[in-house]
């Protein structure tokens, strides 16, 4: 993801004083890191076995404008507004290729998976299935994108060298034509950390984080949890003259 845009000081008028609450004017860009792997388990017949049909089916592109207000104190933020924009390439089918080179099209359906369109396809043709080896070419066109959005951080100090730490992004995304399963509707991120300083340049947090999703159309959802442990190390690579200090100390803010 990359967020870019402005602030607009609203309180206090003309000053970067802080706390201060802002206009926010962005512009939000997403995409997966890698080509996402399908992968569809089918029968081909006369076998009954499973086999596998795997897949890089593409990454997709969005591009959001957000128009917001946040507050922001020294230590803590609160961000939230509309957005709207497009996925620039967002799939709308699939399209296999039969033994016999005649294309099968399966679209993105609630009431049906890309598995049971193509086994249903094989059933009904088994001199002509579509095999493990079959061609695999996305349909795809511009699918608008309007909605909400959250982005929260708070730091609670609990002791001089114990901090509380709440992360939250979020996305809301509303109903509009040609909505498929699947489209986000929404989706937030939550992340808890205790963070113990054990010097200033070296602290780690006990970590739990909480990713909560539901799709468009049939509202299905999504709940996962993770629990780790992060190290957090900054040092200063243009001095090492006393490395036991600079372990201990942050490069001084000039």
């Amino acid at each position: 993801m990359l967020d870019a845009g402005s602030y607009l000081h609203l309180h206090p008028s003309n000053s970067k004083t802080l706390p201060q609450f802002s206009a926010v004017m962005a512009g939000h860009f997403e995409t997966q890191v890698g080509n996402p792997l399908t992968n569809l388990n089918i029968v081909i017949p006369p076998s009954t076995t499973v086999a596998p049909l795997i897949f890089k089916q593409g990454r997709t592109r969005t591009v959001l404008g957000r128009l917001g207000f946040r507050f922001q104190s020294r230590q803590s933020y609160i961000e939230g507004g509309l957005e709207g924009g497009d996925v620039l390439n967002a799939i709308q089918a699939f399209v296999f290729t039969t033994s016999r080179g005649v294309p099968l099209e399966c679209r993105l359906e609630a009431s049906r998976t890309l598995t049971s369109c193509i086994n249903t396809f094989n059933k009904s043709h088994p001199a002509t299935p579509v095999p493990t080896q079959s061609h695999v070419s996305v349909l795809r066109g511009i699918q608008p994108r309007y909605g909400s959005y959250t982005n929260i951080g708070l730091t609670v100090p609990l002791h001089p060298i114990v901090s509380y730490n709440f992360k939250e992004t979020g996305d809301f995304f509303f109903n509009s034509r040609g909505d498929n399963s699947a489209d986000t509707r929404f989706r937030h991120t939550i992340v808890n950390a205790l963070k113990f300083k054990i010097f200033p340049s070296l602290s780690f947090e006990p970590t739990y984080t909480i990713f909560f999703y539901e799709n468009k159309v049939d509202y299905h959802t999504l709940f996962q949890q993770q629990y780790s442990v992060k190290i957090n190390y900054s040092f200063d690579w243009t001095n090492w003259h006393e490395f036991w200090l600079q372990a201990r100390f942050k490069k001084p803010n000039p």
